[in-house]
């Protein structure tokens, strides 16, 4: 399996688990740990990841962090204005 298939199959893994395991993903892909710990360090230097003790976990995106700050602050704008009617 090439690299890039790897690092597809990982981020598919991750967006639908939230975290994996390292030992986890290298059973389930047949390669090594040693493998699957250079794959996260390519991942992490994308930004696509975190490493964690023994696995990895989704890095959420900036974008998706200000949308949600934005949607709080909106809803507290929302109920400052309902208590003021």
């Amino acid at each position: 399996m090439l690299q890039e298939q790897r690092h597809h199959m990982i981020e598919s893994f991750l967006k639908q688990q939230k975290a994996v395991k390292a030992s986890e993903l290298a059973t389930l892909l047949d390669v090594s740990i040693d493998t699957i710990r250079r794959d996260f360090e390519v991942l992490e230097k994308n930004g696509i990841i975190k490493k964690v003790h023994g696995g990895a976990i989704l890095k959420q995106k900036k974008i998706l962090l200000l949308i949600n700050f934005i949607t709080i602050e909106k809803l507290k704008i929302w109920r400052k204005s309902k208590r003021l009617l």
